[in-house]
């Protein structure tokens, strides 16, 4: 059967002996403690509107004392503001870094505007007759085979690595 007490949990004992920035946390490990010792329990929830009471301040300045109910079910105590019934914080799962680089490659290859998606499949029809466009402004003149593309390219290379005809005198 549920345990239900309603404590008030003084703060400012415990947080007077860390530095500023971490009072906020050392009054969430207070509650704990204060509870696993008055409840006789092992495990502590703290509810998301607890949390966001003791929170409100921001990390540096929680409230001095506060008010909670406490239900200890089984081994746990969960906690609430008396106001609330009691609901815990939802977390999200963390995705790796591998399925989120995924997601963003997926989803710049996805065409966003309906013109996009005419060209790409434009692209598709074309890739199946063997053919490419050369040019992105205006593809239906520029349509080249592939063969003739990759002769256009070894002319450019072999003249890009010829010297210059006007060369510098010494």
């Amino acid at each position: 059967m549920a345990d239900e007490k309603i404590f008030i949990i003084p703060f400012r004992k415990e947080f007077l002996k860390v530095p500023r920035y971490k009072r906020s946390q050392k009054a969430v490990s207070a509650l704990r403690t204060y509870l696993k010792r008055y409840m006789k329990a092992e495990e502590v929830k703290i509810g998301f509107h607890l949390n966001k009471e003791i929170h409100k301040h921001g990390r540096k300045n929680p409230p001095i004392k506060i008010r909670v109910k406490a239900i200890k079910e089984d081994n746990i105590v969960k906690t609430e503001l008396p106001e609330f019934p009691f609901q815990e914080e939802k977390k999200e799962e963390k995705k790796s870094k591998l399925q989120t680089l995924k997601e963003k490659v997926l989803a710049k290859e996805e065409p966003k505007t309906e013109k996009q998606k005419e060209i790409k499949e434009e692209e598709k029809i074309l890739e199946e007759k063997g053919l490419q466009h050369k040019k992105e402004k205006h593809p239906e003149k520029f349509l080249v085979t592939k063969e003739e593309d990759e002769l256009q390219r070894e002319k450019m290379i072999v003249t890009k690595t010829q010297k210059p005809i006007h060369e510098k005198k010494k």
